[in-house]
C-alpha cells in the first residue's frame, strides 16, 4: 500500500492511494517554536543534569551566530518550508527580501497518513551545522510529530507538531565557550501566518 500523501489527491474506494502531481513551490510559514529539554553537566566531580529551555528566538539567534539572547532583526522570523508532501524544512526567513537566510533542519524522512481532510504526519530531519565560531548549531536530529488541516488540494493549512530530538551547540557566556549534546524532551511547533512561497 502507498503511504498518503499530504498535497496529492485522494482516490478513496477499498483502499486510498495517491495520484502525483506536480509542485513548483513550497509554502513559508512563521512558526510558534520552544522546547525543554535537559544537557550533560558537572557539580563537585559528579555527573549532573542541566534543564534547557530555548525559544524561536534563541535558535535564530544560534543559527545566525549571535549569543542566544542577542536581538533579534525585525526582518528575521523562524519559519518553515511546507510542501504538500509534508517535508518540513525549518529555516531562519527574511520578511524583507523573502528569502531563507539559513536553513537549521533538512529533512530526511518524512511518513505520513490521512484523509481529504486531515493529515497526520512523523518528519525527521538533520540539524544542520551553522553559525559561528562562537555561537553554533552542530549537527544532530530533530523528529516533528503533528496533525495537518488540509486545503482542498490536499496541502496542510494548519498544523501543530511535538518535537522531540538532540541539538549539538555551541554556546558563549560568562564561563566561556561550551559545546554540548542538549536533548530535546518537550517541544513544540505550531505554524503560524503564511510569509509566502519559495523554492522546494
Amino acid at each position: 500500500m502507498k503511504a498518503l500523501r499530504f498535497c496529492r489527491p485522494f482516490v478513496i474506494a477499498a483502499l486510498a492511494v495517491t495520484v502525483a502531481t506536480a509542485v513548483p513551490a513550497a509554502d513559508v510559514y512563521s512558526v510558534k517554536f520552544g522546547f525543554a529539554g535537559t544537557t550533560q553537566d558537572e557539580v563537585n566531580g559528579q555527573p549532573a543534569l542541566e534543564s534547557v529551555k530555548a525559544t524561536a528566538a534563541n535558535l535564530i539567534n544560534i543559527a545566525r551566530g549571535r549569543a542566544p539572547n542577542a536581538a533579534v532583526p525585525p526582518s528575521e522570523v523562524l519559519a518553515v518550508v511546507l510542501d504538500c508532501d509534508a517535508a518540513l524544512r525549518l529555516i531562519v526567513f527574511d520578511t524583507v527580501t523573502k528569502q531563507s537566510l539559513v536553513t537549521i533542519v533538512t529533512p530526511t524522512e518524512v511518513n505520513t497518513a490521512g484523509n481529504p481532510k486531515t493529515g497526520v504526519a512523523v518528519v525527521t530531519g538533520k540539524v544542520n551545522a551553522t553559525g559561528g565560531l562562537a555561537n553554533s548549531l552542530n549537527g544532530g536530529y530533530l523528529v516533528f510529530t503533528g496533525k495537518a488541516s488540509l486545503d482542498l488540494n490536499g496541502c496542510p493549512t494548519k498544523a501543530s507538531f511535538a518535537v522531540t530530538g538532540v541539538i549539538n551547540a555551541t554556546i558563549t557566556d560568562d564561563l566561556g565557550i561550551v559545546t554540548s549534546d542538549v536533548l530535546v524532551l518537550k517541544g513544540k511547533l505550531s505554524l503560524g501566518t503564511k510569509l509566502g512561497t519559495i523554492a522546494p
